[in-house]
């Protein structure tokens, strides 16, 4: 039974009539073609599991194997290098996500269950063919001409991607930071490149808070003092000066006139570096020890394996056209593969009643190359029993090889609801 209900959900976004409808609504494929939409996007985006590499050619040879209508690599060339294909990937993307944060939220964990959510926000760039340095602009053209930079923003509730922004590499992060009433009441992790003391205010203006790493150069007046250092230290500036002990925990005052605000510092020793790693948040003190602000920073790393899934299973560094449409296509599968595989785990687990926070998304995704080709023939010749029966399949084999602790996670204090 819950494995139909399962079925019926997915088959809302799996069903090629969708597709279909999602092209109609930019002008795509109009014509009817052996290169139908359904047939370019699932060919695309479950592509992953078939090849090392992911190249038209093996695009092309993986279509005819799940279509079994012959297409050659030059009409699927001319089909993606072109505006409406873009569009067309783009909305499935947007489909996708728009289903994905429909999805039940899992409720955060013991000292993390006071926020409606935990999201990271970063931004990972990826290299392009030279030829595009003209959409595309790369920071340092003497090392590469072009190169695409995707700022995105991840869930730690649903461990899946929120929204996100595609622009030249030489865009800055901060400029494609969103804020507004959607983060009221949720936690922001962000590393420097979003250190802003103008977006600290805009958060918790809207309700939010945040934990971020403290620039270097940052400096400010000591207006509190609560561990750390003697208290002689009120009125001083924060550079300039030694701390004894292993964890600081002071209040700063940033910013000059209008702009002053004051923000909670942490500093935490590292014997290995033998440096303090420094923290700046809004966070209450009473609730939050110094030592936990690190903590949950800490967990600011799933979005960075996110990047790594993006890149490695989902093939988005295999971007070597140098034709802008197809480019962009590729980027869209690849993410589409992503939320896909995602929205499957969180399914098989609800029906495998496992833990969502103790499963591993990367090796779910290496489950489901096994079976990307039988997904693609059942989902294209729409047949109900035989589709039912291979999710059973896929979610059995989720459940069973994608459990394993995330001990990073699940065995954090703030997991626990330790208070150090």
């Amino acid at each position: 039974m819950k494995a139909t209900k399962s079925l019926d959900l997915f088959q809302q976004i799996l069903q090629p009539h969708v597709v279909e409808s999602l092209a109609r609504e930019v002008a795509f494929g109009r014509r009817r073609r052996a290169l139908t939409p359904a047939r370019i996007f699932w060919a695309m985006i479950l592509f992953f599991g078939s090849e090392p590499r992911r190249t038209l050619t093996g695009i092309t040879r993986f279509m005819g194997a799940i279509s079994r209508v012959h297409v050659s690599r030059q009409a699927l060339h001319q089909r993606l290098d072109s505006a409406p294909a873009v569009a067309f990937m783009q909305r499935c993307f947007e489909h996708l996500l728009e289903r994905s944060s429909r999805m039940a939220f899992e409720v955060l964990p013991a000292g993390l269950a006071s926020f409606r959510d935990l999201c990271l926000i970063d931004s990972t760039t990826l290299k392009l063919a030279e030829r595009l340095d003209r959409y595309f602009p790369a920071c340092r053209v003497n090392v590469r001409k072009a190169a695409l930079k995707i700022h995105a923003c991840m869930s730690l509730a649903t461990r899946d991607l929120q929204r996100i922004r595609i622009t030249g590499e030489r865009v800055s992060d901060s400029k494609r930071t969103h804020v507004g009433r959607w983060i009221r009441d949720r936690l922001l992790l962000f590393d420097l490149g979003y250190f802003d003391y103008g977006l600290f205010r805009q958060i918790t203006g809207f309700g939010g808070h945040f934990v971020s790493r403290l620039k270097k150069y940052a400096n400010g007046t000591i207006v509190a003092v609560r561990g750390g250092c003697t208290r002689r230290m009120v009125g001083k500036q924060l550079n300039g000066h030694s701390f004894t002990g292993e964890v600081v925990d002071l209040d700063v005052s940033f910013g000059r006139g209008r702009d002053r605000a004051t923000w909670r510092v942490v500093g935490l020793w590292n014997e290995e570096g033998s440096v303090y790693h420094w923290y700046v948040t809004s966070l209450d003190a009473e609730r939050f020890g110094a030592a936990l602000i690190g903590q949950i920073y800490r967990l600011r790393w799933q979005i960075e394996l996110l990047f790594k899934e993006w890149k490695s299973i989902c093939r988005l560094k295999d971007l070597t056209t140098g034709k802008r449409g197809i480019m962009l296509c590729l980027v869209y599968a690849s993410l589409c593969t992503a939320l896909l595989t995602r929205m499957m785990l969180r399914k098989a687990c609800q029906e495998c009643r496992q833990n969502w926070h103790d499963m591993s998304t990367w090796q779910a995704m290496l489950v489901l190359t096994h079976f990307t080709r039988e997904l693609g023939e059942c989902i294209l010749e729409g047949k109900k029993k035989r589709l039912l029966e291979l999710w059973s399949r896929i979610s059995t084999a989720i459940g069973i090889h994608a459990e394993r602790s995330c001990a990073h996670i699940t065995k954090s204090p703030c997991f626990q609801g330790v208070s150090p």
